[in-house]
Formats: structure tokens, sequence, C-alpha cells
């Protein structure tokens, strides 16, 4: 038996399975975590812009503090305002203002989408999780009742039909490829990213956005 101080341990399949879940749990909580900042950052980039392009009706507006009191209703106000000072406004300021604006909430909303996304892969990712674990316990109760197999085989040669009764489970095959399929939704977003990473389009977001609620439709 002294060969077995030379074996190599052989790698544990399920053990690389369970590996590949938890990477991407991780990074689906990580990018949905990014794309929850990505929100508020663009919100404050929104109405930074309305304030900027409008304050000259704003008091005091170029004081941090007042800029501050400014933004926070800039948004909701942002359809009055425009009505309120459009003939006092630059008609050529207001447009751009009015791009920019409309610009940052289609990011809003693409990253809204993403959320939505990353939420159903969680969700998914975390049942894999369980399923792999009740499969894990049942492949190890299989083994177990294969070995009594194997011995009552070798005790008594009438038993064989019972070790030929044995059916592999293919349920942590399915889980593998329940893996594999979400692991493209992952890879497919980092894709759609770098398409549509053009910071002068305004509204490649919304191209974006689309292809993800596309996603997130077959995301059974």
């Amino acid at each position: 038996m002294a060969w077995n101080l030379f074996k190599k341990d052989e790698p544990d399949p399920n053990q690389d399975l369970e590996n590949r879940i938890n990477a991407s749990l991780q990074k689906a909580r990580q990018d949905k975590r990014d794309a929850e900042a990505s929100i508020k950052r663009l919100d404050s980039f929104a109405r930074d812009a309305i304030v900027d392009a409008y304050s000259a009706f704003f008091e005091n507006a170029k004081f941090s503090y007042y800029k501050d009191q400014h933004k926070k209703t800039a948004l909701e106000e942002y359809a009055k305002m425009k009505e309120k000072y459009k003939a006092k406004m630059d008609a050529e300021v207001a447009a751009q203002c009015d791009r920019i604006v409309n610009g940052y909430l289609n990011q809003i909303e693409l990253a809204k989408s993403k959320m939505a996304l990353y939420d159903k892969l969680l969700e998914q990712y975390e049942g894999l999780k369980l399923k792999m674990k009740a499969a894990s316990e049942q492949e190890k109760r299989r083994n177990e009742l294969k070995e009594h197999e194997e011995r009552l085989k070798s005790m008594d040669e009438s038993s064989e039909h019972l070790a030929e009764g044995y059916v592999q489970s293919n349920e942590l095959e399915d889980i593998k490829n329940e893996v594999l399929f979400r692991e493209e939704y992952l890879n497919q977003l980092e894709k759609l990213s770098l398409e549509f990473d053009d910071k002068e389009n305004y509204s490649g977001a919304l191209a974006y956005k689309d292809e993800v609620d596309k996603m997130l439709q077959n995301l059974k």
C-alpha cells in the first residue's frame, strides 16, 4: 500500500462547481453595488447640470451651500423650470442642458435595469447553491450505498443485480449547465458595456438598456 503515499489528490469537481457559484455570486453582488452607486452619482450629476445651466435664476447658486439646497429639488422642478424661464434662457444652453440631463436619466434607467438583472441572477444563484448542497448530499448517500452494494456483491454473487441497478445521478451535471448558462449572462453584460461605452452618445444608454431588458426577460 506504499503507493498511496505518492498518490495525488484528484480534483473535486463538486468543489470546483461550488467555487464557481460562489465566485459568480460575489461578482453579481459587487456589480449590483456598483449599479446602485452609479445611480446616486448620475442623479447628482443631473442635478448639478440643471443648477449650473439655470444658476442665473437661483439665489446665491455660486455658493456651495445654496447650490446643494437647489440641487435637492432640481430634477423634480426641472419641467416647471424650463417652462418658467424659457423666454429668458439662452436657447442653445437650454437645449444642451436638456440633452445632458436626459443622457444622465437614460443612464439611470440603464443602471436600474442592470440591478433588476443582478437581483434575478442573485436569486437564481442562491437557488443553485441549495440545489448543489442537496445534490451533493444525495450523491454522498448514493456512494455510501454503492459501497454496501459492492460489499454484498463480493459476498454473494446473487446480489450482482443490486450493483447493476445503480444509476448515476445527472443532477450535478444539470446544475453545472445552469451555472455555465448564468455565467454567460455576466460575460454578456461586460461585452455590452464595452460595445456601448461611448461617452459622446447620450442616447446609447437606451439601446444598452433594451439589450439588458431582453436578457432579463429571457432569464427564467
